[in-house]
């Protein structure tokens, strides 16, 4: 019965078409949606409907739902990242961003995934972020990027 249920919902709520190497936060949200409609219409149907299943049976079956599908998202996730980027470690571009704020930022976040460029850190003008860490990444003062090339 849960089947018949979750199915229908799964498509609905369109979690067949995620791309996995691109899952972000968004899809928890999604996640959790089509687990609490899942939720309602198993606890409706399965519990009420039929008095052999336990009532606890439909509060832990959704959680267990949501678990299952975070989970093997977040899994695959990790499984496609790692092997991009170890197999595309050695071959990738350092680069530098010139600019700590908000541009750079955004900059930073859409490079990540790069199968291409490697960040190596920021640079920027304002003094008092100098030796700051941005995203991961150390801000550095632009009078340094001779020193930086030579050393990267």
């Amino acid at each position: 019965m849960s089947v018949f249920i979750a199915i229908p919902i799964v498509w609905l709520f369109g979690l067949y078409r995620t791309i996995f190497s691109h899952t972000s936060f968004s899809i928890i949200f999604t996640i959790l949606m089509s687990s609490s409609a899942y939720g309602l219409l198993y606890f409706s149907v399965g519990v009420y409907g039929l008095e052999t299943i336990p009532r606890s049976i439909g509060f832990f079956q959704p959680l267990l739902v949501f678990f299952a599908i975070l989970s093997s998202r977040l899994g695959i996730k990790y499984i496609f990242n790692s092997n991009l980027i170890f197999k595309n470690s050695f071959n990738k571009k350092k680069i530098l961003i010139y600019g700590a704020g908000d541009a750079g930022r955004q900059l930073a976040n859409a490079i990540e995934n790069s199968p291409e460029f490697k960040i190596v850190g920021f640079l920027d003008d304002n003094k008092q972020l100098h030796r700051q860490i941005l995203l991961g990444q150390t801000i550095y003062s632009p009078d340094k990027l001779e020193k930086l090339i030579k050393t990267a």
